[in-house]
């Protein structure tokens, strides 16, 4: 996915995949400018992504320094059920691991051609089969 949109708009690739968002640039006069009137919920929500961010610095950082494969990984082993079983469409893998569906699905083709995975392209379930060679990416 380009960084820039259909209308040259520049946009973030881990939010837009979600939903096609748009990020905007402006410099920052204009940005203070437009947000001076709500500063309050600009505060309230600066704290609560702050509360956010420190509940959960083992998944900050495993998007920041892990790859794909072995963030789908851990991500499937934390989503199995004690059957082994992940109910999740290959967009909201996506969108959790941060990256484009298409990758998503290299990954899993490859987990499956290894043993570790079992799953049908249209089904939203995968069966986790070798959760110990999941968990060494």
């Amino acid at each position: 996915m380009s960084a820039v949109d259909e209308d040259g708009e520049l946009r973030s690739r881990a939010y837009a995949l979600s939903e096609g968002a748009v990020v905007y640039q402006m410099p920052y006069r204009d940005l203070f400018r437009a947000i001076e009137p709500h500063a309050t919920a600009l505060v309230d929500t600066i704290v609560y992504l702050h509360d956010q961010l420190t509940k959960s610095p083992a998944r900050t950082e495993m998007h920041g320094l892990r790859r794909v494969r072995a963030r789908l990984a851990h991500t499937l082993l934390q989503l199995a059920g004690d059957d082994g079983r992940v109910l999740a469409t290959r967009s909201e893998l996506a969108v959790e691991i941060a990256t484009a569906p298409e990758e998503v699905m290299r990954a899993l083709c490859d987990f499956q051609t290894r043993g570790w995975i079992a799953f049908e392209p249209c089904s939203p379930e995968i069966l986790v089969l070798r959760s110990d060679e999941l968990a060494l990416l």
